[in-house]
C-alpha cells in the first residue's frame, strides 16, 4: 500500500525498518503509478498541495495512519510543510516500510 499523509506519529514508525528516500518529483510519480493509493492527509489545503504537486486528487480529512496498519512493503509519503508569508515551501519525505 502506498499512503499518503500530511502527519505522522513517529511512534507509528518505531519498530519498522525504514528505508528513506530522497527523490525528485517526476521519480515519485513513477513510484505512485501503479500503487494503491490511500489519502490519510488530514489538512485540506495539504490536500490540496499534494494534489497539485502529485497530478492526482487526494483527499483530506480522512483518519490518521496508524503503526497497526503497516506492513513490510508499505511506502508512506509524508509532506512536511513549512508556511512563510502566506506560501509554502513542500518537502516530501517518502518511507519504505
Amino acid at each position: 500500500m502506498f499512503y499518503i499523509t500530511d502527519s505522522i506519529d513517529l511512534r507509528a514508525l518505531e519498530d519498522a525498518q525504514l528505508t528513506m528516500l530522497v527523490v525528485d518529483l517526476e521519480a515519485l510519480k513513477e513510484l505512485m503509478r501503479d500503487e494503491d493509493i490511500e489519502s490519510r492527509v488530514m489538512r485540506s489545503i495539504n490536500a490540496k498541495v499534494l494534489s497539485d504537486l502529485l497530478g492526482v486528487e487526494i483527499k483530506a480529512g480522512l483518519r490518521p495512519l496508524k503503526k497497526s496498519e503497516l506492513k513490510k512493503g508499505d511506502q508512506v509519503l509524508v509532506l512536511i510543510a513549512k508556511w512563510l508569508h502566506d506560501k509554502i515551501s513542500a518537502y516530501l519525505l517518502l518511507a519504505l516500510i
